[in-house]
This record gives C-alpha cells, sequence and structure tokens, in this order.
C-alpha cells in the first residue's frame, strides 16, 4: 500500500474512495505512502532483531524520503516558476521577489533558478543535516525531560511492553509494591530520585553477580517504564556490570520490560526475579533460548531479604546499604 502511494496515488484514491487525487492531495497521499513503507521496513527489521534497530531504521526511512520528494517538490515548483518568468534581462527590479537570492543550475540542458530566503537557507541546512544524520549519544530520559518520555514508541518496538504498568499498578494499589520514584509527587530537584533509582539497578548489578560471577554470561538491556530510562548490563572479570542512562537496547541483547518499584524490591532482596516475572512485572522480549537461560540463571535473584545480611550496614552489600538510606529517610520507619 504504502509503494503504491507513492507511485499512483491518484488510482489508489479512486480504488479506495471513488474519486481521483489533483494538487496537494497527491502530495499529501504520497507522504502517507512514505510513512507506511516506513512503518514496513521497522515491522520488518523488528522481525529479524529486537534491538534498536528496527525504530531507528523505520524513523531514519521516513525522515530520508521525505526529505528528498519534498526537496523535488521545492525545486520543481523554482522551475515552474522561472519558466513562467519573463528573461532575467527584461525583468524589471521590481518584480523581483524580495530577500531572495539566485543560483543557476544547469540540469540536463535545461536551465533552473532555485530560490532560497536568505535568512532561512543556514537553518534549512541545519534541519536537513539532523535528519539525515542519526546521534549516537543516550537519549533523556524521563529525569532529564519529562515530555521527553515516549511510552507508545517503548510499546511499539517491544508489543504489550505496556502491560507491565497495569501489572505494577495492581501491585501498588495492594500495597505488595511501593510508588515508583519517577511518580512521587513534587519536583526532583536535587537529583535524588534519580540518584536511587541509579543506585537500585547497581543493586540489581550485584546480586546478578553474586549468582553468577561468570564473566562469559551475556550482556543484556533493561528499562524502566516510567522514565524510560534504559540500562545495559555487561559482563566483565567478575560478572555483570550495570551501565545505566544508555541510549537504547544494543542489537541481538535480551531486553527486559520492568518497573523502577520493582527492581528497588529486587535489589532489597524482598522480590525474587522469577516471582516478578510470574506476576507479570518483568517482560521479556529475545529469543527463548535467551529468555530461558536467563531466568534459570537470576530465578532466585532477590529472594533474599535484607535482614538475612545482618542488621548492621557493614554486614549488607554496598548498593543495598544506599537503596535503604535512599528509601528509609533517618529516624523512619521500615
Amino acid at each position: 500500500m504504502g509503494v503504491a502511494l507513492i507511485v499512483v496515488p491518484s488510482t489508489v484514491a479512486v480504488l479506495l474512495l471513488g474519486d481521483g487525487l489533483t494538487g496537494t492531495g497527491l502530495t499529501v497521499a504520497r507522504v502517507t505512502g512514505v510513512a507506511l513503507l516506513a512503518l514496513a521496513v521497522s515491522s520488518w527489521m523488528g522481525r529479524q532483531d529486537q534491538g534498536r534497530s528496527s525504530p531507528l531504521a523505520g524513523m531514519l526511512t521516513y525522515n530520508v524520503l521525505a526529505a528528498i520528494y519534498l526537496a523535488y517538490l521545492g525545486m520543481e515548483g523554482a522551475c515552474r516558476r522561472t519558466m513562467r518568468e519573463p528573461h532575467q534581462g527584461q525583468a524589471k527590479p521590481s518584480q523581483r521577489p524580495a530577500r531572495l537570492d539566485d543560483a543557476t543550475f544547469l540540469l540536463g540542458g535545461c536551465t533552473m533558478r532555485v530560490l532560497a530566503l536568505r535568512n532561512s537557507g543556514v537553518v534549512w541546512l541545519t534541519l536537513m543535516a539532523g535528519v539525515m544524520t542519526p546521534s549516537s549519544e543516550a537519549v533523556a530520559c524521563g529525569y532529564d525531560s519529562p515530555q521527553s518520555v515516549s511510552r507508545g514508541v517503548l510499546n511499539w518496538a517491544y508489543p504489550d511492553s505496556l502491560h507491565v504498568i497495569g501489572a505494577i499498578s495492581r501491585e501498588v494499589a495492594a500495597r505488595r509494591l511501593p510508588l515508583a520514584n519517577f511518580n512521587r509527587a513534587g519536583a526532583d530537584l536535587f537529583g535524588q530520585r534519580f540518584r536511587a533509582t541509579q543506585t537500585a539497578l547497581t543493586g540489581f548489578a550485584e546480586l546478578l553477580r553474586a549468582a553468577s560471577s561468570e564473566p562469559s554470561q551475556p550482556a543484556f538491556s533493561l528499562v524502566l517504564v516510567e522514565p524510560v530510562l534504559w540500562t545495559r548490563f555487561e559482563p566483565s572479570a567478575d560478572g555483570l556490570h550495570a551501565k545505566v542512562h544508555v541510549a537504547s537496547a544494543e542489537p541481538g541483547d535480551l531486553v527486559l520490560v520492568t518497573g523502577e518499584a520493582v527492581i528497588s524490591e529486587i535489589a532489597l532482596g524482598r522480590l525474587a526475579v522469577g516471582e516478578a516475572g510470574e506476576r507479570g512485572l518483568i517482560r521479556f522480549y529475545g529469543s527463548e533460548k535467551q529468555k530461558s537461560d536467563f531466568i534459570g540463571t537470576y530465578r532466585h535473584v532477590g529472594g533474599q531479604p535484607i535482614a538475612k545480611w545482618g542488621t548492621s550496614h557493614a554486614a549488607m552489600p554496598p548498593a543495598a546499604q544506599l537503596i535503604t538510606d535512599a528509601v528509609q529517610p533517618s529516624g523512619g520507619n521500615p
């Protein structure tokens, strides 16, 4: 359908609506066709690889094709206007458009005059460079900018991943989970909530290393649905270590979708990974082998309460001490 809208938009409109398209309708139909084609590319790549390449490929396909088509329309319109204008030597100065610069090109033996606004030319080139060059830096999460949270894109890349939010809401309503740091009222002025979440992720990595310190353990990625904060757990000599605030999953990674409170409870030894998965608090995306190997290795991680480490801070793993301090203010009740 996308290719048909690009190539023969009017024919598609006749088949679907009983009437053809002209003028602006053709442009809108072709841009819609580009969007459908980009969606098809993203879906096809998603079947091959559940990493970050599929949404990036879809967005890049749309941006590139749409930019090329709109640039073609602009140049075609400029050429038509040039053909209708009098010869340059006969044109009066008052007939020339204000604040426009002319650049003359020879294309196929035909002279074209491309009209560009002097003040907007640099802006246009900057925007085109941004469209054609995807950034490799880490994207903002909800702690950086609450307006940047796009859970719809997450659910598109990992179907039904937002079901985790419903499962977490039921557990919070039943008082089996605390409210996520990101969802608490008030501004996080000094970054305390982000640091508590970062500490919980570090504590989760410590528990994973305690369960299996083999350096051969495969890397995996995890995203917290509330702030859409990505973390990659990468192997090292003594096991997995957390790399918090990355752009997305790497191609081929097993992906875990869960919530802040779930990871905090696991890091505090109040909730096992296997139990969280059974209750729908964690969803796994990857091959069946990746899922079974992860659950088989880490099923019982988080099932040991902090109380079993001892009552003193010295008996606790370092991350557990920090999480306890973050979620239990001095003088507060456990």
